[in-house]
């Protein structure tokens, strides 16, 4: 890290972080302890600095608060780290926290900043991190990955196919990375499970011609569509799709309005999103409160994902390697593989006419 960098993050440690405890502290004293260097606590590590990534951060870091908020009086206080570049300045941030007194580091939030603590073996305390790694570079011992990963959302929804009786599948998606890769990881699960796949097909994502769709759908021979894309893109689709086949999707293709006349072109859509979204009126969701401001979809996730980061990093202050670790959380129930991966289980929905209506 540059000297500057460095220097910066020192003096918010012992000036300016005192600041984002103090703040809380004047708002809930009983829970939220002032921190002092060397004091015990749970760093949280996130590019709040970056132009590209602040946004992002800074919804995690929302949500890490109000997860606090809810904590018992012997919590142990929360220090904010920010980072400008994760890939320059993470295994330096990472030690300070931990020369500091962090018993759990929550993040970082990208994959190469993962990468780089794991190759250069920085690894040290529990570490939550905020993102997941590649096939081929399991996590080490201490680290535990937590993400909103749509490849994840794609094998969950091939699994929830395959229950619900489904065996035949084509899978459509546009050629972005991101829908491409959700396409890959329903295929593989698909296949995985026994399931047929019956065709992939590819739409370009210029100049798409969507009303071809519907005759060479006609005949597809499936029982299941699979829609790898978001939501202006399956709302575009839908309808040419022939309306006795099963459609599922990801949350991606949810516009995140549980009633309106968007909703209509999506009829009879299945798809899995977490209960911070569905479930509002649930009470594990309604103890936590909203964000003060109005977020995208995308930044509202990541503002429930913060909220279970804190109350998972609760919970790896005291858990043993060998023991299950499970959360009922906003952002879906979580549940510790052997990889050190957390698996999302998410809410079901279908959407009827204009309004979303929850599976049983």
């Amino acid at each position: 890290m540059r000297l500057s960098a460095l220097f910066r993050v020192a003096v918010a440690l012992l000036y300016g972080l005192g600041l984002s405890l103090a703040s809380q502290a004047e708002e809930n004293p009983a829970s939220a302890p002032a921190a002092t260097p060397q004091t015990p606590h749970i760093a949280l590590l996130l590019p709040l600095q970056s132009k590209a990534l602040g946004p992002s951060a800074d919804a995690i870091k929302s949500g890490f608060m109000a997860g606090f908020e809810r904590a018992s009086s012997n919590a142990l206080p929360y220090v904010v780290y920010p980072m400008a570049d994760e890939g320059a300045e993470v295994v330096d941030t990472y030690q300070l926290a931990v020369r500091s007194g962090a018993r759990v580091v929550v993040g970082p939030l990208t994959i190469p900043a993962l990468k780089t603590l794991v190759d250069r073996q920085a690894i040290s305390v529990p570490t939550l991190g905020l993102n997941t790694l590649s096939s081929e570079q399991p996590a080490p011992e201490k680290l535990y990955l937590l993400n909103l990963s749509g490849a994840a959302e794609a094998r969950l929804v091939a699994r929830k196919a395959w229950q619900a009786g489904l065996k035949r599948a084509t899978t459509l998606a546009l050629d972005s990375a991101v829908d491409q890769r959700m396409q890959q990881a329903f295929v593989a699960e698909w296949e995985k499970l026994g399931g047929t796949m019956v065709s992939q097909v590819n739409v370009p994502t210029v100049k798409p011609n969507y009303p071809s769709l519907k005759p060479m759908l006609a005949q597809c021979q499936c029982d299941v569509f699979f829609l790898a894309t978001d939501a202006t893109r399956a709302r575009t689709i839908r309808p040419y799709l022939p309306p006795d086949v099963a459609v599922y999707a990801t949350s991606q293709a949810y516009t995140g309005q549980i009633k309106s006349p968007a909703n209509f072109d999506l009829r009879n859509l299945r798809f899995y999103d977490m209960p911070w979204l569905l479930q509002l009126d649930h009470p594990a969701v309604m103890i936590y409160s909203r964000s003060p401001v109005p977020l995208s979809l995308s930044n509202e996730r990541l503002y429930a994902l913060g909220i279970d980061a804190w109350r998972l990093a609760e919970k790896m202050l005291t858990h043993q390697s060998q023991q299950p670790l499970e959360l009922d959380g906003v952002s879906g129930r979580l549940v510790l593989l052997p990889d050190g991966q957390f698996q999302r289980e998410l809410t079901g929905a279908e959407i009827q006419n204009d309004e979303v209506r929850l599976l049983p």
